[in-house]
């Protein structure tokens, strides 16, 4: 029986470590390609602000 509790210890203790190793692979930029030249910053609030284009204007946004 106490073994049988080691075990899942175990294998919770190790889902847990592969756990956070994910994470941190799928958050880090070690991967990444380097890029040359100046470096450039995207804002996300800019890129995710709903616009509606329409025929007889070139573009309204909906938070004016």
């Amino acid at each position: 029986m106490k073994l049988l509790t080691i075990l899942r210890k175990q294998r919770i203790v190790w889902l847990l470590i592969f756990l956070a190793a994910f994470i941190y692979m799928k958050n880090t930029s070690l991967l990444a390609e380097r890029r040359l030249g100046k470096p450039l910053l995207l804002a996300h609030r800019g890129l995710a602000r709903l616009v509606i284009y329409l025929p007889e204007r070139s573009c309204i946004s909906c938070e004016d």
